[in-house]
């Protein structure tokens, strides 16, 4: 296994060149307005994507359906406004920037770290997937 590590990292540094030094790291930060457009970007397209696919079922499902887009859509907006008020309070608690394992270790204790990582895990590394 360390073999195939070595190599994966071998591969990695030829592509990508050599991890940066830390001292490096401080300069190579994004501004806000540069960091918004760049990470937005994902935000916007998994939001069009949603709205596609949930107009797909409608559509699907027959004319009469689509009548439900419009409650559909204030149940997302009003998900969104609560997903919004929680980041807001997350960034007001940990200036600092928490992290989901910072805020997950202070509010559920000792095994709430894990929680984060849980859907990550069982994606990509679960042997039952």
């Amino acid at each position: 296994m360390d073999s195939q590590l070595t190599t994966t990292v071998q591969w990695k540094d030829l592509l990508l060149g050599p991890p940066l030094a830390t001292s490096r790291l401080v300069r190579e930060r994004l501004g806000k307005v540069v960091a918004l457009a760049v990470f937005s970007s994902d935000a916007i397209s998994s939001t069009a994507y949603g709205t596609e696919q949930i107009m797909l079922v409608l559509v699907a499902a027959g004319a009469v359906a689509t009548r439900l887009a419009f409650p559909v859509a204030l149940g997302i907006g009003a998900l969104l406004a609560i997903l919004i008020l929680s980041y807001r309070q997350t960034i007001a608690a940990y200036p600092s920037a928490g992290g989901a394992y910072v805020v997950s270790r202070d509010n559920f204790g000792p095994g709430g770290p894990w929680s984060p990582g849980r859907p990550c895990w069982s994606t990509t590394c679960s042997p039952w997937r």
